[in-house]
């Protein structure tokens, strides 16, 4: 996917005075501190995920066990009642001794997160987070420059994918597959085409591809190593054979239709396609893991769930924010990630248009199909954004690079530092507000700048009250709350329910929301009397 052509604004900047270029350079500058400057504070907050105690219980257990916790441990004796006749989750099942199993997709981010826990507490959580979400941008900024994209381009990208993007950075398994993901992005935007321009491509040098033609092996090795964090980090691991399958879709269009060379590449492509596939399966559940997502999907369509907006009937899954649409009623809020995705959903449309008239049918692919996952459930906008703006601002760049060209001609000096200047300010503005928190109380969101635990989101004071008091029968906890009381009290106390919603049956959540919701009586219920 790679294009090694000149980029638009250096082009417009050789055309420049000495004295207008230098201050061209210094405006680009600081528009690119400070975009850097303002993505990476974004990753500097207090911790509110309600997942974070599950996540450190479950790392934890395996460290001082050496035993993944694919099982209902940490809930109450009779919180799995289903049985084997019950509904269970997608990939869920009863072993020969009746024990409730479920592939833990995330085992191998909770083991990460439970050893820097051990090694620097909380506050070493919040910087695990800021290294992953400056990693991420890190890695986006680089892909782009790979692309060929200016510095102005890298801003805009790096700004838009930090507004779409804001919500997710939680410390969550899916920040650790975020990092992965952009690594395969990286990898295989140096496979394709290539060169857009007409003219020869530069041999290449001794023991080097030529770029965009053959998928080195060394490519091929990093690409086969991150599927496989990625399939014992997160879910979304067949995200990456998406990527691969799209590169290669259009290597072979390219090769069969247009009789181009570059058979070699082709086979290499598929070589490592179907590597992934089979690295897929080298996780502790094998194929009830590689199958995992499909069965989810599965699952969620037949109740219902994904792509629905608030309801406090039908299945106890479709209360979960994540699994709605973004423009589901009662779900779209005005903030300012989401008149950014309407934004990214404007940009993916001329990205898709502009690869197209380029027949950049990867790019068609993998902007289409991303932005298409995004508007089906807001759990994946984040992820569409990391992939999308940078393919799509490419392909825009590679189809209007000569008009984009005349109107840099036209307008010199001038519109590169007007360009530069808003974005720096932008930028800037940005960062002062994430630092003085202003960024988020403008929404009224609990999140605040800063490292630790937020106790005004974590049920961290109520757990310190338990440990103190140490009140005698059984702990009832809500949903949202369960999982960080279970892990801040002292010995860990089992609850009904944990926001790892494979841990147990459906019905085990839909009993817990009822009583939340006053639809049972809490005397008599689950041993509260």
């Amino acid at each position: 996917m790679s294009d090694g052509s000149l980029s638009t604004e250096t082009a417009g900047a050789a055309r420049s005075a000495p004295g207008g270029l230098a201050a061209q350079r210094l405006v680009t500058v600081l528009a690119v501190v400070g975009a850097c400057a303002f993505v990476g504070l974004l990753g500097v907050r207090t911790l509110t995920t309600p997942d974070l105690g599950y996540h450190l219980a479950y790392g934890e257990h395996f460290l001082d066990r050496w035993q993944i916790v694919d099982t209902s441990r940490f809930l109450h004796d009779d919180a799995v009642a289903a049985g084997p006749s019950g509904e269970l989750p997608p990939g869920a099942w009863f072993d020969a001794s009746g024990a409730y199993r479920f592939p833990n997709a995330n085992w191998l981010s909770q083991v990460v997160m439970a050893l820097v826990h051990r090694w620097a507490g909380l506050k070493g959580l919040s910087v695990l987070l800021a290294v992953l979400v400056g990693g991420i941008f890190a890695v986006s900024l680089v892909t782009m420059r790979r692309l060929g994209l200016g510095w102005l381009a890298v801003t805009a990208g790096l700004l838009l994918t930090a507004m779409v993007a804001y919500e997710r950075f939680l410390l969550r398994p899916e920040v650790f597959a975020y990092l992965v993901l952009m690594g395969q992005v990286w990898l295989l935007s140096g496979v394709g085409r290539g060169n857009s321009s007409r003219g020869p491509r530069p041999a290449a040098k001794r023991g080097e591809e030529r770029p965009g033609r053959v998928i080195g092996w060394g490519t091929a090795a990093g690409l086969v190593g991150l599927q496989w964090l990625l399939v014992n980090l997160h879910s979304y691991f067949l995200l990456g054979i998406g990527l691969t399958g799209a590169v290669l879709a259009e290597a072979l269009v390219r090769r069969l239709w247009s009789r181009e060379a570059g058979g070699r590449g082709v086979v290499r492509l598929a070589v490592v396609l179907l590597v992934q596939v089979g690295v897929c399966f080298v996780n502790p559940w094998t194929w009830r893991l590689a199958v995992l997502p499909i069965q989810t999907l599965m699952f969620m369509r037949a109740h219902g769930i994904a792509g629905g907006g608030f309801t406090e009937t039908g299945h106890p899954w479709a209360m979960i924010g994540e699994f709605f649409r973004p423009f589901a009623p009662g779900v779209f809020r005005e903030s300012k990630a989401s008149w950014a995705y309407c934004a990214l959903l404007a940009l993916s449309a001329a990205g898709v248009l502009c690869a197209a008239i380029r027949r950049r049918w990867a790019a068609v692919l993998i902007v289409s199909a991303m932005t298409a996952a995004s508007l089906a459930m807001r759990r994946n906008i984040a992820p569409a954004a990391l992939v999308v703006i940078p393919l799509s601002l490419w392909a825009c760049r590679d189809a209007l690079a000569g008009w984009a060209g005349r109107l840099l001609g036209r307008f010199g000096t001038a519109g590169a530092l007007a360009a530069g200047g808003a974005m720096a300010a932008v930028s800037l503005y940005g960062a002062f507000s994430v630092v003085t928190h202003r960024f988020y109380r403008g929404e009224r969101r609990a999140v605040r700048f800063g490292l630790g635990v937020s106790r005004t989101v974590v049920p961290v004071g109520a757990a310190e009250w338990l440990n103190a008091h140490r009140p005698g029968g059984r702990l009832w906890t809500d949903y949202n709350s369960s999982s960080n009381v279970m892990y801040f009290t002292r010995p860990h106390r089992p609850v009904p329910v944990l926001t790892n919603t494979w841990a147990y049956p459906p019905e085990t959540m839909r009993r817990v929301l009822d009583l939340s919701r006053a639809r049972r009586p809490v005397r008599g219920a689950d041993g509260l009397d």
